[in-house]
């Protein structure tokens, strides 16, 4: 029971560091590109860097501390895989993240990372474009770590 839960533990931190960091990266080349700026600023590497502390708090997703609903959601569905924490991780992450998205979707019409609007060009970006590729990610580092581990 303990390996599980250190399993469990690797693989929140992992999500977590790992998600919010690459959700602050794309948004930043996103907002860089679209104001034609410098990319490699000392803030800008500085925002990259604590984004996963930022992403906690809930400043990207829009809800404070978005991880407590995930753990709670997690343990309820690895009552059922229990077997299996990466497919309980997953299949929680898909419905907390779903629902985000969705919550901004419906409720808030359009909900935006970030609006610029100049002469020269304006720029809306959805925070989906932002969302998929980070978990993506996630996904894939959290699989590779937790099938290493079972090795």
């Amino acid at each position: 029971m303990k390996s599980n839960n250190i399993k469990i533990i690797k693989l929140f931190l992992i999500h977590i560091f790992v998600y919010y960091t690459f959700f602050g990266f794309i948004s930043e080349i996103i907002w860089n590109v679209a104001r034609d700026t410098i990319f490699f600023r000392k803030e800008i590497i500085t925002k990259i860097i604590v984004s996963s502390l930022l992403g906690i708090t809930g400043m990207y997703d829009g809800y404070i501390f978005l991880l407590i609903p995930h753990i709670l959601l997690f343990v309820i569905i690895n009552r059922f895989f229990k077997k299996n924490i990466l497919k309980s991780f997953f299949i929680s992450s898909l419905f907390i993240y779903s629902f985000i998205y969705l919550n901004f979707e419906f409720d808030i019409s359009n909900i935006s990372l970030f609006s610029i609007s100049s002469f020269e060009h304006a720029t809306n970006c959805n925070i989906i474009y932002v969302m998929i590729p980070s978990l993506a990610i996630s996904f894939f580092l959290n699989y590779i770590f937790m099938n290493k581990s079972k090795n």
